[in-house]
């Protein structure tokens, strides 16, 4: 299986992005400040160490044990949104609970209801299920920017190290803005980065970037042959080892439009 694979799609319009591969780590390491409370949506009290009596929800407190619970692999499915103050869950309304409970059961807000409460004043709503998909919604969408960012660097740092087991390791410079914003910009459709395939021609690392060529679901891969099969090239990605520099050639000129990215 291609486990250093990336596939994420953003729609910005409603301040969300669906990813494979993405891994809680990066998202906290993205973010500018880490949640300090978050709901539980899922029932999942053996997580929790608080309790709202009002709402009925689980709840985690304090950044250091959000962190914990977000990187333990243990728990595959993780359905939650922060919250400045726990007091704040008092003044939810009932209809206000059920907007909550619907959004982690169906994957998004009812119709006309954003995802974001003016009372709680979440910042992220984070729905991911066992098979590694993950759905989140960021108040500031720019944020998106910094945790692709973090994640394409750690695959690729992964793949060559795994290939050069015996090379030293080489740093890589943070993705640069010019170069994440074209990168999202194939996102509105769905991009995959599949890091498994990168070419090694010192000094560069050159990594394609592929698309389905239907809607399809899937977004795991046993191997480059079933990948290629069903996706097509829309351009590639490099880093350059002596520069320390990041290039993205577009192979496509029909990627969609991007607002407040920046």
């Amino acid at each position: 299986m291609l486990t250093n694979t990336v596939y994420f799609q953003v729609n910005p319009v409603k301040n969300f992005a669906c990813s494979w591969g993405i891994l809680p780590s990066d998202f906290l390491n993205g973010i500018k400040n880490e949640p300090q409370n978050i709901i539980l949506l899922n029932d999942d009290y053996q997580n929790a160490n608080d309790f709202n009596m009002s709402t009925k929800f689980d709840l985690i407190a304090g950044e250091n044990e959000i962190r914990e619970y977000m990187i333990d692999n243990r728990t595959s499915t993780k359905k939650w949104v922060d919250l400045k103050s726990k007091e704040d869950l008092d003044s939810l309304s009932e209809d206000e609970i059920a907007d909550l409970l619907y959004l982690s059961h169906m994957g998004m807000p009812m119709t006309g209801i954003s995802p974001f409460s003016a009372k709680i004043n979440n910042q992220f709503v984070f729905l991911s299920d066992s098979t590694g998909f993950t759905k989140v919604y960021l108040r500031r969408f720019n944020e998106i920017n910094q945790i692709l960012a973090v994640c394409l660097k750690r695959h690729l740092k992964e793949q060559w190290n795994k290939r050069r087991v015996f090379v030293k390791s080489i740093p890589f410079k943070d993705v640069d803005l010019q170069t994440l914003t074209k990168l999202l910009k194939l996102g509105i459709t769905g991009v995959i980065i599949p890091c498994d395939m990168v070419e090694i021609e010192k000094p560069k690392l050159e990594i394609p970037l592929m698309r389905h060529r239907k809607q399809s679901p899937r977004v795991i891969w046993n191997s480059e042959a079933q990948l290629r099969a069903g996706t097509e090239k829309v351009g590639q990605i490099t880093y350059d080892i002596s520069t320390q520099t990041w290039e993205l050639r577009k192979d496509v000129d029909d990627e969609g439009e991007l607002n407040d990215l920046v």
